[in-house]
């Protein structure tokens, strides 16, 4: 009875250490797996991250390139607007030339037809002392 007794709880006693084992196993594997959990996360994590800088340098990009064709469209926008007054300006002195040019024509025509005029009246007048002579 003492060796039934004896057997009985050594039997235990292996049981419990089995038990005390599996259970032992069981949180080495939860562990394990929690340990993997967490790293897929951070991994996750980090390449969420690098994603979302990757996408941030991609963005300051673009803005840059942005930025410089609208510095670049102004600036031709300016030199368009530049030549196109130093055209309107060249326009308006052509047509200031023109004018004063044809005015001198009409001054110089003028002048001519009175020269003209004098001239025949000087001569008219010469006749007709000759003619009293």
């Amino acid at each position: 009875m003492r060796l039934d007794k004896e057997r009985e709880r050594q039997d235990k006693e292996k049981q419990q250490i089995q038990e005390r084992q599996e259970k032992e196993k069981q949180m080495e594997q939860e562990r394990v797996r929690a340990f993997e959990v967490e790293k897929i996360r951070l991994e996750n994590e980090t390449k969420a991250k690098t994603e979302i800088e990757r996408a941030k340098v991609e963005a300051a990009k673009i803005e840059a390139e942005t930025k410089a064709e609208t510095a670049k469209s102004a600036t031709e926008a300016a030199k368009e607007t530049e030549r196109m007054r130093i055209q309107a300006d060249a326009a308006e002195k052509a047509e200031k030339l023109k004018y004063e040019a044809e005015k001198e024509l009409r001054d110089a025509k003028a002048n001519k037809l009175k020269l003209e005029a004098e001239t025949v009246k000087a001569r008219m007048e010469h006749e007709n002392r000759m003619k009293k002579i």
